[in-house]
């Protein structure tokens, strides 16, 4: 099994990381912790398309993401398939969640990675959203299985 290690969460602590100790203590963190035997507190991916709560203002990530990428853009999500997940405004906005890359489509289905990926992923980093599969791996703890949410 693979262990925990700083570059597995270090771009989620400038945002506040919460973390669940082993004797299921919680606290947030805005500097560097010892990893072991800690557990991040994260969003699964499976987050991106649903409503959360982020800063007090409830928003859809994929749909929030999209608007980076266009900031003129009204999206909506409109298909949820396999690992793709589609937010559309005359172009569609993509994430493959299991490639890891942002693209966007043109009206011909001709598909190009969009510039400046990190933007991305350091929004995902703001709302810790575990793209890295974390949660999967029993690495980290999925906000949604918990009684509180942290993040609000």
């Amino acid at each position: 099994m693979r262990q925990l290690k700083l570059k597995d969460i270090i771009g989620y602590l400038p945002y506040g990381l919460a973390m669940k100790y082993i004797d299921n203590t919680v606290t947030i963190f805005y500097s560097l912790p010892a990893l072991e035997p800690n557990i991040p507190i994260l969003r699964p991916l499976s987050d991106l398309y649903r409503t959360i709560t982020h800063n007090g203002k409830e928003i859809v990530p994929i749909i929030e993401l999209a608007k980076i990428a266009y900031p003129e853009g009204d999206f909506q999500v409109v298909n949820i398939k396999g690992s793709e997940i589609y937010a559309q405004y005359r172009n569609i906005f993509r994430f493959f969640y299991n490639e890891g890359l942002f693209q966007k489509m043109d009206g011909y289905g001709k598909t190009y990675p969009l510039n400046d990926q990190i933007v991305f992923f350091d929004y995902l980093n703001e709302l810790k959203i575990d793209y890295r599969g974390l949660i999967d791996e029993g690495l980290a703890i999925n906000i949604n299985t918990l009684d509180f949410n942290l993040y609000k």
